[in-house]
This record gives structure tokens, C-alpha cells and sequence, in this order.
């Protein structure tokens, strides 16, 4: 299994661009991101081209669960938690063989049962590399 630390300093000194799949991507003018170093977002995907993907939902954006290929090879980055509830064996398998996975719970989360986890709201991961952890906000 693949850590997300081992991509640390793969891309150092080069421009990354990290790509939302927010409705303004609609109207962005995507061939600017063509040959450039990029991460999408969940599922930016399908309307940008990007190296590197980044979802806490694998079963719900990585195009090989959904039956679909996507334009170029994807690096995809998850956590193994979810990919352990959520996919089946043989996708198990397969996100263990291919993904880079990192931890996004560093603390105890104090949000009420129905609202989004704040586990992952490490501000410390953002500062600097924190190994094998990720700074997360999900909605």
C-alpha cells in the first residue's frame, strides 16, 4: 500500500494547480491546465485535465468504480478508511494495488451527529508536511 508522503517533493519548485469542480470550471478556459501539473478534486475530472486526484469518497468519484475511463491516467489519493467501507473486495484490491492513501482524522471530531466531521481540520497539516495526514474540510 502507498503512502501519500512518498509524492512529497515529486513536483518540487514546479506551479501545481489544484481544480474544484465548482460551476465556474464551466467557463474556465480548461486548455490553459493542458501540460501543467494538476490536482482535481473529486470529480474535476470529467471536465479538466488533471494528474492527480484527491476524493474522501472513492466509491463516488474515481471513474473505475463508476464504469467509466477517463481521458488520461490518474493518480488518485483517498483515505484507506473509506476505501475499506465503502468499495467492494475486488475495488478494495485495486485502490490498494494503484491509490496513494493518507489519514484525515487527527483529532476527536466535535461536530453534532448530523453535521460534517471537523476530525480532519488540522490546521498544523497545512503549514507544513505532516506525513502521512491531510488537512480535510468536507461538506
Amino acid at each position: 500500500m502507498k503512502r501519500v508522503s512518498e509524492l512529497y517533493g515529486k513536483h518540487q519548485g514546479d506551479a501545481i494547480y489544484v481544480v474544484g469542480s465548482g460551476a465556474s470550471l464551466r467557463v474556465f478556459p480548461v486548455d490553459f491546465l493542458r501540460d501543467k501539473i494538476t490536482i482535481g478534486l473529486n470529480m474535476a475530472w470529467k471536465w479538466a485535465p488533471v494528474q492527480y486526484g484527491i476524493t474522501i469518497h472513492p466509491e463516488l468519484n474515481i471513474p473505475e468504480f463508476l464504469g467509466v475511463r477517463p481521458d488520461s491516467p490518474i493518480t488518485w489519493i483517498t483515505g484507506h478508511e473509506k476505501c475499506k467501507g465503502g468499495l467492494t473486495a475486488e475495488q478494495l484490491k485495486f485502490a490498494e494495488e494503484n491509490f496513494y492513501f493518507f489519514n484525515y482524522h487527527g483529532k476527536l471530531n466535535t461536530q453534532p451527529a448530523n453535521e460534517p466531521s471537523d476530525s480532519g481540520r488540522v490546521l498544523e497539516w497545512v503549514e507544513k508536511p505532516a506525513g502521512d495526514n491531510l488537512y480535510v474540510w468536507s461538506s
